[in-house]
């Protein structure tokens, strides 16, 4: 216990860093992380990791809720300079930075990082497949690193990328961690064994065997907008087994725990320790997927009667307490979201309004209509299934389960690659506001236009294009070891940011 404590508060005599800083810290997980070869960490455990060694240009607000998805400068001096036709953006490296293995990063190595990630992964050529050259290099396999689209410039740090087609979304590509600059030298081949070094708070100081990590803190890291971290060494545990991983939490054999607890287990998790455990809104937002195409729901009455029957109360139950109710297809930390109040169908916090729905299929002339409904994968999914047939049967329509391919209805989860309104908003089968979205997405930044991005959010979703009825949540268990109270941040875009926590 003395070493525990002596480890939590001395730091290596750091004084920059808060006095609860240093020690060890234990994350269980389910899955070990994969690689965190940051060309190839694709994983949400390895994102995790990863985005603490390797600081991309541009990255997200160390912060909760909606400041958590703004875009700010990471190793950039600032947001990319964007061309007026969208097809051209440039930015500059910020002087001095140095890898964890204290060679200096230069302006080139961010095209080495983006051409290891277009030979190495898929995701690389769904990220830079835009770039002018990037296919063809991703097709190649000789050595150079040269990519048609980017030119740089070591001595000045500048970096101009050049795209095929206008994208004004291209910014977030500059936030994901395969955009993270990788030293010269660095081979295009796999280097999940031994990452390469990175310049981030934390660098990969261990992979053990069985793929899990060990992070260690940088004692000289600076870095205006990137918090230098508090555990001095942060290690990943594979551990499973849902309730194996609780039970290592609650005994301190690990000090994290994120994720869904075992129904069995909610309750006294909830009660016995709820000064060390939190259930926080995620990006993710639960809704009934309607094929507005065919009959019966080719009829805006027909749709509207199915959100009218919903019972968020119930749907909570069926997702064992983890989600908020919510009548929005925007979670609330996505700019653009702002709570329909009040909400077209009732309440989401109150009964189900079944009377309604049934004079709206009535009016409709759809009683009696058949309706197919995708079957769960999942003992979850089944009962949620099941739910769905029978509440629509209460309503006037003749609702059976089918395999997921001959569905109308299906619940779904939005969880888009990127926290921008149009991954939820994008694809409705209705030309005007499909043309909307494509009209803000021109926009750089979702925050100058998030009152027409709530618009087309409320329009959606009054017109019953979709069902919205809760947003996900995840519950975090700590150790007794932790300080969750003082020093705790869930971010939106990755969760628990296990540089922020802190030791008692």
């Amino acid at each position: 216990m003395l070493v525990l404590a002596a480890a939590g508060c001395s730091d290596d005599a750091d004084p920059r860093v808060d006095a609860g800083a240093g020690g060890s810290i234990v994350v269980a997980e389910a899955n070990a992380p994969g690689s965190l070869d940051p060309a190839l960490a694709t994983t949400p455990v390895a994102r995790r990791a990863a985005w603490l060694a390797y600081t991309p240009p541009l990255t997200y607000r160390r912060a909760e809720g909606e400041d958590g998805t703004d875009l700010v400068p990471g190793l950039a001096e600032d947001l990319p300079e964007t061309s007026d036709d969208g097809r051209s953006y440039s930015f500059r490296f910020q002087p001095d930075l140095r890898y964890s293995n204290a060679m200096v990063v230069r302006a080139s190595d961010f095209e080495r990082a983006v051409a290891r990630s277009l030979r190495l992964s898929p995701r690389g050529r769904a990220l830079w497949g835009d770039v002018v050259g990037a296919r063809a290099y991703a097709r190649g396999s000789d050595s150079s690193t040269d990519i048609r689209g980017i030119a740089v410039n070591d001595r000045t740090g500048r970096v101009r990328i050049e795209l095929e087609n206008p994208d004004r979304l291209f910014r977030y590509s500059l936030a994901s961690v395969a955009a993270a600059p990788v030293p010269r030298g660095t081979p295009l081949r796999d280097l999940s064994e031994r990452p390469p070094p990175g310049v981030g708070p934390y660098r990969v100081a261990q992979v053990r065997r069985g793929g899990d990590v060990v992070l260690e803190r940088r004692r000289d890291w600076r870095l205006p907008g990137i918090p230098a971290g508090n555990a001095q060494q942060i290690v990943t545990r594979t551990i499973p087994d849902r309730a194996a991983r609780v039970d290592a939490a609650i005994d301190g054999r690990a000090d994290l725990v994120e994720g869904e607890s075992p129904e069995r287990m909610l309750a006294d998790i909830r009660s016995s320790y709820k000064n060390r455990y939190a259930e926080y809104p995620t990006l993710r937002t639960l809704y009934v997927a309607i094929d507005a195409s065919r009959a019966p729901f080719r009829d805006g009455d027909v749709r509207r009667a199915l959100s009218y029957a919903l019972d968020a109360r119930v749907l909570a139950e069926l997702h064992d307490g983890f989600m908020q109710p919510t009548c929005n297809l925007l979670p609330p930390a996505i700019a653009g979201h702002r709570a329909l109040d009040p909400c077209p169908f009732g309440e989401r916090d109150g009964d189900a309004d079944l009377v309604e729905a049934s004079r709206l299929v009535e009016q409709a002339g759809a009683l009696g209509a058949n309706v197919r409904v995708a079957a769960g994968r999942d003992d979850r999914g089944r009962r949620l299934s099941r739910y769905l047939a029978a509440t629509l049967g209460k309503i006037g329509l003749s609702a059976r389960v089918v395999r997921a391919a001959d569905a109308q209805v299906a619940f779904a989860a939005s969880t888009p690659a990127i926290p921008h309104p149009a991954g939820y908003l994008g694809g409705v089968d209705d030309p005007v506001l499909s043309a909307r979205v494509e009209l803000l997405e021109q926009q750089d930044d979702p925050e100058d236009a998030e009152q027409e991005w709530a618009g087309v959010d409320e329009d959606v979703v009054t017109r019953a294009y979709g069902a919205p009825y809760g947003v996900a949540t995840a519950g975090v268990l700590a150790s007794e070891r932790l300080d969750m109270q003082r020093c705790a941040r869930f971010h939106p875009v990755v969760g628990m940011d296990y540089s922020s926590v802190c030791l008692r």
